[in-house]
Protein backbone atom coordinates (compact mmCIF):
# COMPACT_ATOMS: atom_id res chain seq x y z
CA UNK A 1 0.00 0.00 0.00
CA UNK A 2 1.03 3.11 -0.94
CA UNK A 3 2.65 5.28 2.14
CA UNK A 4 1.12 8.55 2.72
CA UNK A 5 4.23 10.49 4.90
CA UNK A 6 3.50 13.30 6.89
CA UNK A 7 6.64 14.56 7.50
CA UNK A 8 5.75 17.58 8.84
CA UNK A 9 9.21 19.00 8.17
CA UNK A 10 8.37 22.51 7.12
CA UNK A 11 10.88 23.55 9.12
CA UNK A 12 9.30 21.96 12.48
CA UNK A 13 10.51 24.79 14.66
CA UNK A 14 8.81 25.70 17.27
CA UNK A 15 9.13 27.79 20.59
CA UNK A 16 11.15 30.52 18.69
CA UNK A 17 12.71 32.15 22.14
CA UNK A 18 14.99 34.22 20.15
CA UNK A 19 15.64 37.57 21.83
CA UNK A 20 12.95 41.00 20.77
CA UNK A 21 14.57 41.99 17.19
CA UNK A 22 15.76 39.01 16.37
CA UNK A 23 13.42 38.45 12.96
CA UNK A 24 13.31 35.40 10.36
CA UNK A 25 14.00 36.01 6.94
CA UNK A 26 13.59 32.19 5.51
CA UNK A 27 11.80 29.13 6.99
CA UNK A 28 11.46 26.83 3.98
CA UNK A 29 11.09 22.92 3.48
CA UNK A 30 10.76 23.42 -0.28
CA UNK A 31 7.02 23.14 -0.27
CA UNK A 32 6.62 26.83 -1.53
CA UNK A 33 8.85 26.90 -4.06
CA UNK A 34 7.24 28.40 -7.06
CA UNK A 35 7.14 27.23 -9.36
CA UNK A 36 8.23 23.56 -8.35
CA UNK A 37 10.44 22.51 -9.75
CA UNK A 38 10.82 18.26 -11.38
CA UNK A 39 11.80 15.15 -9.54
CA UNK A 40 15.50 14.94 -10.40
CA UNK A 41 16.19 18.49 -11.56
CA UNK A 42 19.37 19.57 -11.16
CA UNK A 43 20.36 22.66 -12.59
CA UNK A 44 17.86 25.38 -12.48
CA UNK A 45 17.69 28.05 -15.18
CA UNK A 46 17.89 31.03 -12.69
CA UNK A 47 16.34 31.18 -8.94
CA UNK A 48 12.99 30.44 -8.11
CA UNK A 49 10.56 32.16 -5.55
CA UNK A 50 10.19 31.17 -2.31
CA UNK A 51 8.58 32.66 0.97
CA UNK A 52 10.64 35.72 1.88
CA UNK A 53 12.96 34.99 -0.76
CA UNK A 54 14.98 32.59 -3.64
CA UNK A 55 16.25 29.50 -4.40
CA UNK A 56 18.44 28.34 -6.86
CA UNK A 57 20.82 25.13 -7.35
CA UNK A 58 23.41 23.98 -9.77
CA UNK A 59 24.48 20.17 -9.77
CA UNK A 60 22.64 18.86 -6.73
CA UNK A 61 19.32 17.07 -7.42
CA UNK A 62 15.86 17.99 -6.03
CA UNK A 63 14.06 14.77 -4.65
CA UNK A 64 16.56 12.81 -6.76
CA UNK A 65 14.81 9.43 -7.58
CA UNK A 66 18.40 7.76 -8.82
CA UNK A 67 19.57 7.80 -5.13
CA UNK A 68 17.12 7.79 -2.76
CA UNK A 69 17.54 8.96 1.31
CA UNK A 70 16.55 6.71 4.11
CA UNK A 71 15.28 7.39 7.11
CA UNK A 72 14.99 4.56 9.78
CA UNK A 73 14.56 1.31 8.02
CA UNK A 74 12.39 2.80 4.83
CA UNK A 75 14.04 4.25 1.96
CA UNK A 76 11.99 7.16 1.19
CA UNK A 77 10.96 7.79 -2.47
CA UNK A 78 9.05 11.09 -3.98
CA UNK A 79 7.36 9.11 -7.08
CA UNK A 80 5.04 7.09 -4.38
CA UNK A 81 5.16 9.78 -1.52
CA UNK A 82 4.69 13.43 -3.50
CA UNK A 83 4.66 15.01 0.32
CA UNK A 84 8.65 14.48 -0.03
CA UNK A 85 10.85 17.00 -0.85
CA UNK A 86 14.93 16.98 -0.61
CA UNK A 87 17.56 18.70 -2.22
CA UNK A 88 20.54 15.92 -2.47
CA UNK A 89 23.92 16.89 -2.74
CA UNK A 90 26.07 13.94 -4.17
CA UNK A 91 29.22 15.66 -5.20
CA UNK A 92 31.85 18.12 -4.21
CA UNK A 93 31.60 21.83 -5.55
CA UNK A 94 34.04 23.59 -6.91
CA UNK A 95 34.92 27.15 -5.94
CA UNK A 96 35.40 30.20 -8.38
CA UNK A 97 38.57 32.91 -8.55
CA UNK A 98 36.30 35.55 -6.51
CA UNK A 99 35.38 32.92 -4.10
CA UNK A 100 32.19 31.96 -5.02
CA UNK A 101 30.98 28.04 -5.45
CA UNK A 102 30.25 27.22 -9.29
CA UNK A 103 29.01 23.57 -9.55
CA UNK A 104 27.29 21.71 -6.88
CA UNK A 105 25.93 24.22 -4.49
CA UNK A 106 22.93 25.22 -3.63
CA UNK A 107 21.74 28.93 -2.32
CA UNK A 108 18.92 31.25 -0.82
CA UNK A 109 18.59 34.69 -0.89
CA UNK A 110 16.34 36.55 1.89
CA UNK A 111 14.81 39.41 0.30
CA UNK A 112 15.28 41.31 3.61
CA UNK A 113 18.94 42.42 4.12
CA UNK A 114 21.08 40.56 7.00
CA UNK A 115 21.54 42.73 10.37
CA UNK A 116 24.71 41.84 12.71
CA UNK A 117 25.29 38.30 11.05
CA UNK A 118 22.60 35.77 12.15
CA UNK A 119 22.28 31.94 12.25
CA UNK A 120 21.68 29.38 9.71
CA UNK A 121 19.64 26.01 10.86
CA UNK A 122 19.68 23.15 8.15
CA UNK A 123 17.62 19.91 8.79
CA UNK A 124 19.94 17.16 7.02
CA UNK A 125 20.25 13.50 6.90
CA UNK A 126 22.62 11.18 5.35
CA UNK A 127 23.07 7.37 4.02
CA UNK A 128 26.76 8.13 5.02
CA UNK A 129 29.33 8.79 8.06
CA UNK A 130 28.37 12.58 6.57
CA UNK A 131 31.53 14.94 7.39
CA UNK A 132 30.40 18.44 7.02
CA UNK A 133 28.90 21.28 4.79
CA UNK A 134 30.96 24.07 3.90
CA UNK A 135 28.94 27.89 3.90
CA UNK A 136 29.64 30.42 1.47
CA UNK A 137 29.03 34.20 1.03
CA UNK A 138 27.14 33.24 -2.28
CA UNK A 139 27.47 37.61 -2.50
CA UNK A 140 30.81 38.76 -2.19
CA UNK A 141 32.60 35.16 -2.61
CA UNK A 142 34.10 33.70 0.45
CA UNK A 143 33.70 31.04 2.60
CA UNK A 144 32.08 31.59 6.07
CA UNK A 145 32.75 28.99 7.69
CA UNK A 146 31.89 24.59 8.09
CA UNK A 147 28.46 22.90 9.61
CA UNK A 148 30.40 20.17 11.23
CA UNK A 149 28.55 16.75 10.53
CA UNK A 150 31.08 14.46 12.37
CA UNK A 151 28.77 11.83 14.35
CA UNK A 152 25.67 12.39 12.60
CA UNK A 153 23.80 9.35 12.83
CA UNK A 154 22.77 7.37 9.54
CA UNK A 155 19.06 7.67 8.48
CA UNK A 156 18.45 9.95 10.65
CA UNK A 157 17.23 13.77 10.02
CA UNK A 158 18.96 16.43 12.09
CA UNK A 159 19.37 19.86 13.18
CA UNK A 160 22.63 21.33 12.60
CA UNK A 161 23.08 25.26 13.38
CA UNK A 162 25.85 28.07 11.58
CA UNK A 163 26.11 31.24 13.57
CA UNK A 164 26.99 33.92 10.73
CA UNK A 165 29.77 36.65 11.45
CA UNK A 166 28.59 39.46 12.72
CA UNK A 167 30.33 41.63 9.55
CA UNK A 168 27.52 39.68 7.73
CA UNK A 169 24.88 42.62 6.71
CA UNK A 170 23.06 43.51 3.83
CA UNK A 171 21.18 42.13 1.33
CA UNK A 172 22.85 38.34 0.70
CA UNK A 173 22.97 35.13 -0.78
CA UNK A 174 24.70 32.26 1.36
CA UNK A 175 25.67 29.08 -1.26
CA UNK A 176 25.96 25.31 1.03
CA UNK A 177 28.47 22.47 -0.71
CA UNK A 178 29.45 19.20 1.02
CA UNK A 179 32.84 18.25 2.33
CA UNK A 180 33.12 15.18 0.68
CA UNK A 181 30.16 13.09 2.01
CA UNK A 182 27.02 13.32 0.08
CA UNK A 183 23.97 14.68 2.70
CA UNK A 184 20.60 15.08 1.60
CA UNK A 185 18.17 18.38 3.21
CA UNK A 186 14.98 19.06 3.89
CA UNK A 187 14.81 22.38 4.86
CA UNK A 188 16.12 25.33 6.22
CA UNK A 189 15.65 28.74 8.27
CA UNK A 190 17.72 31.52 8.09
CA UNK A 191 17.76 34.43 11.02
CA UNK A 192 19.11 37.10 11.29
CA UNK A 193 20.32 40.36 14.28
CA UNK A 194 19.14 43.60 15.51
CA UNK A 195 21.56 45.94 16.90
CA UNK A 196 22.78 43.96 20.26
CA UNK A 197 20.56 40.82 19.53
CA UNK A 198 21.33 37.30 19.56
CA UNK A 199 19.67 34.58 18.55
CA UNK A 200 18.88 31.26 21.36
CA UNK A 201 18.55 27.51 20.11
CA UNK A 202 15.80 26.28 18.52
CA UNK A 203 13.67 23.31 19.34
CA UNK A 204 12.93 20.89 16.16
CA UNK A 205 9.57 18.84 16.03
CA UNK A 206 10.25 15.37 15.59
CA UNK A 207 9.79 13.73 12.50
CA UNK A 208 6.57 11.53 12.22
CA UNK A 209 4.35 10.18 9.65
CA UNK A 210 1.47 8.30 9.40
CA UNK A 211 0.99 5.05 6.82
CA UNK A 212 -1.79 2.42 7.11
CA UNK A 213 -3.41 2.91 10.00
CA UNK A 214 -0.35 3.41 12.82
CA UNK A 215 1.61 6.60 12.83
CA UNK A 216 5.67 6.28 13.30
CA UNK A 217 8.26 8.31 15.57
CA UNK A 218 11.81 8.07 13.78
CA UNK A 219 15.33 9.01 15.95
CA UNK A 220 13.25 8.03 19.05
CA UNK A 221 15.22 5.91 20.80
CA UNK A 222 15.77 7.23 24.41
CA UNK A 223 13.05 9.88 24.10
CA UNK A 224 9.55 9.92 25.76
CA UNK A 225 6.80 9.08 23.26
CA UNK A 226 3.02 9.82 23.74
CA UNK A 227 0.35 10.19 21.67
CA UNK A 228 -3.19 11.52 22.06
CA UNK A 229 -5.88 11.55 20.32
CA UNK A 230 -7.57 15.41 20.36
CA UNK A 231 -9.90 14.47 22.72
CA UNK A 232 -6.96 13.92 25.15
CA UNK A 233 -7.45 10.71 25.72
CA UNK A 234 -3.74 8.94 25.78
CA UNK A 235 -3.61 5.89 23.31
CA UNK A 236 0.58 5.41 23.59
CA UNK A 237 3.44 6.17 26.01
CA UNK A 238 6.76 4.82 26.88
CA UNK A 239 10.04 5.75 26.67
CA UNK A 240 10.96 4.22 23.72
CA UNK A 241 13.91 1.43 23.51
CA UNK A 242 14.36 1.52 20.02
CA UNK A 243 15.06 4.17 16.84
CA UNK A 244 11.54 3.93 15.34
CA UNK A 245 7.86 3.59 17.10
CA UNK A 246 5.03 2.21 15.42
CA UNK A 247 1.28 3.24 17.22
CA UNK A 248 -1.72 1.65 15.26
CA UNK A 249 -4.26 4.53 15.55
CA UNK A 250 -7.47 4.40 13.37
CA UNK A 251 -8.08 7.35 10.93
CA UNK A 252 -8.22 10.28 12.34
CA UNK A 253 -5.66 13.67 13.91
CA UNK A 254 -3.53 12.99 16.95
CA UNK A 255 -1.29 14.64 18.40
CA UNK A 256 2.12 13.40 19.21
CA UNK A 257 4.43 14.58 22.25
CA UNK A 258 8.01 13.52 21.86
CA UNK A 259 9.98 14.89 24.95
CA UNK A 260 7.29 17.30 25.33
CA UNK A 261 7.36 18.72 21.68
CA UNK A 262 4.21 17.71 20.03
CA UNK A 263 3.37 17.36 16.12
CA UNK A 264 -0.13 17.20 15.04
CA UNK A 265 -0.66 13.68 12.28
CA UNK A 266 -3.54 13.23 10.49
CA UNK A 267 -3.99 9.47 9.98
CA UNK A 268 -6.27 8.24 6.55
Amino acid sequence: MKKNYLMLLALAFVGFTGIAGAQVLIDTDFSDMDPVPANRTNILDGPIAITNGTIYWFGCRYNDTGSLPRIGDDSLDPNSDPELRYIRTGTNGAIGDDGKPTTHFFQVTPTEPFVNGGMVTLLVSSNGDADGILVYDATDGGLLGEINLTGMPRYTISSYEFTLPETFSGVKALAFIRKSITYFTWGIKVETNGEGVSIKDQVIKPVTYSSNKTITVVDSFGKNVEVYSLTGTKIYGQVASSSRVVVPAPAGVYLVVVNNVSTKVIVK
